[in-house]
């Protein structure tokens, strides 16, 4: 997993952002590795990610962990927004 930074809080929601490393094209994201969060989101958070290719997405995305996806093995920049 990546390097996440709390940076800031908008109407009380939480916003994350950080890096990943994609291995063989993928990773998954485990929220409760970000700063602060215990185990899950209540809801399923935005996530925006974006990388060298382009061709990075969110692949699946729950209350607990979400897959991103892209070319290779990639580092990908990503934001994530909690969602109440």
């Amino acid at each position: 997993m990546g390097d996440f930074t709390l940076i800031g809080r908008s109407n009380g929601r939480r916003q994350f952002r950080g890096e990943v490393e994609l291995s063989e094209g993928s990773t998954t994201l485990s929220y409760s590795d970000l700063p602060g969060v215990r185990g899950s989101f209540r809801e399923p958070p935005h996530i925006f990610v974006t990388g060298p290719s382009g061709d990075e997405a969110v692949s699946s995305r729950g209350s607990s962990q979400a897959t991103i996806q892209g070319d290779g093995d990639d580092t990908v920049q990503v934001q994530i927004f909690e969602n109440r």
